[in-house]
């Protein structure tokens, strides 16, 4: 079959022709897996860096609103406005820990009678962070769901000493 040159030539010339096409489509493939690749990368950037800012959003209006209520935790009752930015926040709760182990709250469903606001960790954090706070995620000790606290110390500054009390709001 290969006897002649005209079969040889046509035999070298179909193989050069497949091992091109081999390597055309192997190249091809190559290129268009790293550009593929690098979209990919960019698309899950940009989506990443979007959540990042919806989050660092969502975070400051609640860490503003938490702090808005700063002057209210002071007032003989509080509840009132804090139940009004429990609504308006869609907060689970709104509440205020005192020094003195007492806490107020926009809703007092489930609360434990003996509950001592200051030894929970929104409290302790913020006590010692002394600015606003968010905490990492924990199960709340009432509702048993996945939560954040914002939270934020309250300083009551007293009139005969100058000293102050420490308090914190919870959202």
């Amino acid at each position: 079959m290969l006897s002649s040159i005209r079969a040889r030539i046509v035999a070298i010339t179909t193989a050069c022709v497949v091992v091109a096409l081999i390597i055309n489509a192997t190249l091809n493939y190559l290129v268009t897996e790293k550009y593929n690749q690098q979209a990919i990368t960019s698309t899950l950037e940009a989506v990443a860096d979007s959540h990042n800012a919806a989050i660092a959003e969502w975070v400051n209006s609640k860490s503003t609103m938490i702090a808005s209520l700063q002057p209210v935790a002071l007032e003989a009752d509080p509840v009132p406005a804090f139940r009004q930015v429990a609504a308006a926040g869609g907060f689970t709760n709104v509440y205020a820990g005192y020094a003195s182990k007492i806490a107020k709250f926009s809703d007092a469903t489930g609360i434990p009678p003996d509950f001592d606001p200051t030894g929970r960790p929104w409290y302790l954090q913020a006590q010692a962070a002394g600015k606003p706070i968010v905490t990492p995620p924990y199960v709340d000790i009432t509702s048993g769901k996945l939560v954040v606290a914002f939270a934020i110390p309250v300083i009551e500054k007293r009139h005969a000493t100058g000293g102050a009390l420490r308090r914190c709001g919870h959202g």
